[in-house]
């Protein structure tokens, strides 16, 4: 019996000196633990669960110390969108823009990102225009996004304009794999909740992204590793296979906008050349979906020509981190808004 409860003790007391640990370093990493993790913390804040997709909470606004020292704060609305110049309009007829975090103005202020500046403009009217970018979202996530809100909301959207951004390839494979595996799908439910309160939690999440992304830089599953010089060009092409799920969800997204009859325009963008800070000259992997749309009817606007003119002058991307800067959002917002007149997506 002696040793029974000598046993006994001796767990309690391993067990509380191992939360007390915890606690210790809960508070410690909040304090003075690396700013990335702070950064994640709030991220964890801005977001919910909804159906198996990260959306964005209703009626928040989170500033985010970046990691890299820049500011920015991010402002949803009662519907969980980031909040437009526009909000208290009751116009029936809505634009969207739509996408993941480049459309949703990751690391500019509310007022500067491309949705916001487009509200503001009066050739906009009367249309009302939206901000439904999601950070983190792959294509299917997108459609899935999109869909639900028609759905839900009985809403049919003038137009919708998807700025792509390769990073689909990957976030399309992830969710794929969640998709058929129970575990995957309970694994990520739980660590989604209880990162939104554990500092360690999200200290180890980001080594494990940081030694990812040392191992495997800018690797897209599904597709070639290497690009390979079109003849005469001096671009690069890039061929993915037809059953990559980024194809097969862009696939169902064309014609499930063409049954609604909603116009689809997928806006493509230069990204950085992390190397020079300037627009990359080559971007096999959006050249690739570019013409996919084109050959299934879906118009493109692609703003390449046009970052590449204002890249000598204009600050385009975030220093070292390379999402588009107020300059770029503001080159998204007048191409978007003269494409919406030259196509009449506005009432006249």
């Amino acid at each position: 019996m002696k040793l029974n409860r000598r046993y006994v003790r001796r767990i309690f007391l391993s067990l509380t000196g191992a939360l007390l640990l915890v606690i210790v370093l809960e508070v410690l990493l909040r304090l003075i633990g690396p700013p990335a993790v702070r950064f994640k913390l709030a991220e964890k804040q801005l977001h919910c669960l909804s159906d198996n997709l990260v959306v964005l909470c209703p009626d928040r606004q989170v500033t985010f110390q970046h990691p890299l020292g820049f500011d920015y704060t991010i402002t949803t609305n009662a519907t969980g969108d980031r909040i437009t110049a526009d909000e208290d309009s009751n116009s029936a007829e809505q634009l969207w823009i739509a996408g993941d975090s480049i459309a949703l103005g990751y690391g500019v202020n509310d007022a500067e990102s491309a949705a916001y500046l487009l509200a503001d403009d009066p050739r906009m009217q009367p249309l009302s225009v939206r901000n439904l970018g999601v950070d983190a979202l792959g294509s299917g996530g997108i459609h899935k996004h999109l869909t639900g809100r028609m759905d839900r909301n009985r809403i049919h959207p003038a137009a919708i304009y998807w700025i792509f951004h390769a990073s689909d390839f990957l976030d399309d494979v992830r969710d794929e794999q969640r998709a058929r595996s129970t575990w995957r799908r309970l694994l990520f439910v739980w660590q989604f909740r209880l990162s939104r309160y554990s500092a360690i939690l999200n200290l180890i999440k980001y080594m494990l992204e940081e030694h990812a992304g040392a191992e495997a830089p800018n690797q897209h599953a599904g597709a070639p590793v290497r690009a390979q010089p079109e003849s005469g060009s001096g671009a690069e092409s890039f061929q993915i296979a037809d059953d990559h799920p980024t194809i097969r969800n862009l696939k169902k997204m064309f014609a499930d906008m063409r049954e609604r009859d909603i116009p689809l325009i997928l806006v493509f963008y230069p990204e950085v050349n992390h190397a020079t800070g300037l627009p990359s000259q080559t971007y096999p992997e959006k050249r690739a979906i570019l013409r996919l749309a084109e050959s299934h009817g879906v118009r493109t606007l692609n703003l390449a020509d046009s970052f590449y003119a204002a890249a000598p002058t204009e600050d385009l991307y975030i220093p070292v981190d390379g999402h588009p800067a107020v300059d770029a959002q503001i080159i998204f917002a007048e191409a978007i808004a003269r494409d919406s007149r030259r196509y009449r997506t506005i009432p006249q």
